[in-house]
Parts: C-alpha cells; sequence; structure tokens
C-alpha cells in the first residue's frame, strides 16, 4: 500500500509539471504573435509612408515654375514667334474656330441676350469675348470686324447700329498698361441719351475673324439687355 501511495503521488507531480510546460509554450506563442504586431505597426509608421508623403511637394515646386511659362510665351509672342498666345487663343490645332460669350462667360448663339456693361475704357458697350482656334497668330494682335443692326437704330453714317472694321484684339500675355483686352465691343450710339430704349431689342450681329488662313464669321441674333448695375457709375463719370 505505501508504494502504491508513492506511484500514484509521483503521477500527480508527473501531470502537474506537464501542465506547467504547456503553459510556458502558450505564453511563449502569445509572445510570437506580438512581435509580427510590432512590426506591422513599425511598417505602418515608418520612413516609408513618410517618404510618400513629401513626394507630391515635388510636383508641386515643379509645378510653380510652370507658373512662368505665360511670361515667357509672352515675351515670345511679342516678336511673333511662339505658339502660345492668350486672349481666348484654344491653339493651332484643328479648324478654324471662333465662338462668342456674354461677359458672364455664357454662349452667344441665336436668341441669346447679351447685356450692357459699363467697360474698363469708361464707356457703355455690348461686349463679346471671343474664343478662337486653328491658327497661329503671326505677333500680338489680330483683328475681327463686327457690324450690328437694330431696327430703328441704323443711324451711323454705315447704315448700321454699329460697325467697326478693323477692331485691334491683343492676344499677348503679358497685361497691356492701361489697355482694355479680352473683349470686343459693341458700341451703342453716340447720340442715344436714354440706353433703356434698348432693353428687349434685338440685335444682328455679324462678327468676322481676319486670319491668314482665311476669315472665320459668326452671325447671330442676340436679345439687348439694358439693366443697370453699380459698375455704371464709372461709366456716367461718378467713379
Amino acid at each position: 500500500m505505501l508504494r502504491l501511495g508513492l506511484i500514484l503521488a509521483s503521477a500527480s507531480l508527473l501531470v502537474a509539471c506537464n501542465g506547467g510546460g504547456d503553459t510556458s509554450e502558450s505564453k511563449t506563442d502569445t509572445g510570437s504573435a506580438t512581435d509580427p504586431g510590432t512590426e506591422t505597426g513599425a511598417t505602418d509608421t515608418g520612413t516609408d509612408p513618410g517618404t510618400s508623403t513629401v513626394a507630391p511637394t515635388d510636383p508641386t515646386s515643379e509645378g510653380s515654375g510652370t507658373t512662368d511659362t505665360p511670361t515667357t510665351a509672352a515675351t515670345d509672342a511679342t516678336t511673333g514667334s511662339a505658339d502660345e498666345f492668350c486672349g481666348g487663343w484654344q491653339g493651332a490645332d484643328g479648324e478654324l474656330a471662333l465662338s462668342l460669350f456674354d461677359r458672364f462667360n455664357m454662349p452667344l448663339t441665336d436668341g441669346s441676350t447679351l447685356p450692357l456693361e459699363c467697360g474698363g475704357q469708361g464707356l457703355f458697350m455690348f461686349g463679346l469675348y471671343p474664343t478662337f482656334g486653328g491658327f497661329t497668330p503671326t505677333g500680338p494682335n489680330i483683328e475681327f470686324a463686327v457690324t450690328a443692326d437694330v431696327d430703328g437704330y441704323n443711324t451711323n453714317p454705315d447704315g448700321h447700329f454699329y460697325s467697326a472694321d478693323p477692331i485691334g484684339y491683343y492676344v499677348g500675355c503679358e497685361p497691356l498698361d492701361g489697355g482694355v483686352s479680352g473683349v470686343v465691343p459693341v458700341f451703342p450710339l453716340d447720340n442715344l441719351d436714354d440706353l433703356t430704349v434698348l432693353d428687349g431689342k434685338y440685335a444682328a450681329l455679324h462678327v468676322v475673324l481676319h486670319t491668314d488662313g482665311g476669315d472665320i464669321t459668326r452671325d447671330l441674333q442676340v436679345k439687348l439687355s439694358v439693366v443697370e448695375d453699380k459698375t455704371w457709375a464709372f461709366c456716367q463719370g461718378g467713379g
């Protein structure tokens, strides 16, 4: 009986020792699982993502350099040797093209409204804002021709409401010194004291852009709008 008791006690001690070994191995596995997690966290916050964050900064500084391009283009344009211009020029590729817009950048087509505005030159005008392309200007200036007819008001010396040929238009990229650029003006009659009589009248526009490749012509009927706004004070001598 004493020997049997010793055997049973030894068996119990052996089982207890084996259980302690399992616990030790489990802790070791847990520690191993923690290490990969730690390495992953190091990767997420390491140098590589920081570098990728800095990388977009380089194109930005390169982009800052590209802001000098219009200045270079303008310098070349004044000599007539550049293939880049401003003032609505869309490039030399494709067919000859001309589009017209109002002061709010709305396209002008048949039936569009054309608002009266106080121009930067201090004169009231119906402004035509063009975009054009399919040719390369030979210098910083190109030429338009415009006639406008309004029933009952075609009383200028040529028998139109307004007519001019040529109208110089600046396509250089350097700002004009005191000039007005980017617009082809249609000036109302000088002898019209009350411009509001034109409100709602229809005008037949004939616009021609002269190019070395040929004339580009646009004909359209627009509805004149004469609505006073705060800019009128300048043209009325109010500053």
